[in-house]
């Protein structure tokens, strides 16, 4: 990303218009909220119990206009990255939100690549349920950015709830739930991946990464650093592949909020995005 993710989610806060949702549609910096070029829809979900306890998946549908975009969770050079905030939670863990995999787009003014979502998405949502026979509220906002040669930032508030009788699963999060990207723990695969991390200042690190076998050389890609904590942030990644065809890439990962926390490396994780695949790898070990 060309500007680090917590300040890029600051400016969206800053411009985005305090608005309440009404009939599932976004509001905007406009007196006309008709005039955003995206359509939110909540869509209730189904719940299901299984080993690991009882939860409920709901979703958010995206319709966006012709020529219009959205960006997934990390947009790479350019955007903005989408930000939940709950504010109110009934018979309901935290949510979790998931992002099918990314289309490898291009700006419209930079021509730079930038990972985002044309014409629709469904976001999945997931909460663990206290109790499976009663129904669950989940509120919160979601602020968010549609592009085109202009980026309109935009909030949509979240009323959702959630009856316990929906037993039966939703086509369009069933499908996205299925478009998500491959996941590889090195420890758990033949890929190795290694990091390094160098102390620049007070409060950052270069941070360096090797993985073998992560895309055929003659595929056009973009890698995007993340780690999960909202207060690391992560410069533009620079990637090659080397004449052995290891992905090398390098970042600058920077600390906010006057703290510098043991890095671990455990938790830093790679998103590796071609035309047709998007593959996101964790678990590194020390390259030294």
């Amino acid at each position: 990303m060309s500007t680090i993710s917590v300040m890029v989610r600051g400016l969206c806060a800053v411009l985005a218009v305090v608005a309440t949702a009404s009939g599932g549609t976004a509001q905007m910096l406009s007196s006309d909220p008709d005039a955003l070029p995206a359509r939110i829809e909540l869509l209730q979900g189904w719940r299901e119990t299984g080993e690991s306890g009882a939860r409920h998946i709901f979703g958010l549908r995206v319709s966006m206009d012709e020529g219009w975009k959205t960006y997934w969770r990390n947009p790479g050079q350019s955007g903005f990255p989408p930000h939940f905030e709950w504010t109110g939670l009934e018979n309901s863990g935290q949510p979790t939100v998931h992002y099918p995999r990314p289309g490898l787009l291009t700006d419209q003014l930079s021509g730079i690549r930038i990972l985002g979502y044309e014409k629709t998405v469904v976001l999945p949502i997931e909460v663990a349920l206290d109790d499976v026979s009663e129904s669950a509220v989940v509120q919160g906002v979601l602020q968010y950015g549609v592009c085109r040669e202009i980026c309109i930032p935009a909030r949509y508030d979240i009323h959702a709830r959630l009856p316990a009788n929906a037993t039966s699963p939703h086509a369009g999060i069933v499908s996205a739930l299925a478009d998500m990207p491959f996941r590889i723990h090195a420890a758990d695969s033949a890929v190795t991946f290694t990091c390094s991390f160098t102390p620049l200042d007070g409060d950052s690190f270069s941070v360096a990464v090797a993985i073998s076998g992560a895309i055929n050389g003659q595929e056009e890609f973009v890698a995007v650093f993340d780690y999960p904590d909202p207060l690391v942030g992560f410069s533009d990644a620079d990637a090659v592949i080397g004449p052995d065809g290891t992905l090398q890439a390098w970042s600058e990962m920077r600390f906010y909020g006057g703290r510098v926390p043991a890095v671990d490396r455990s938790r830093l994780q790679i998103a590796v995005v071609t035309p047709e695949s998007t593959t996101e790898y964790s678990g590194c070990s020390s390259a030294g």
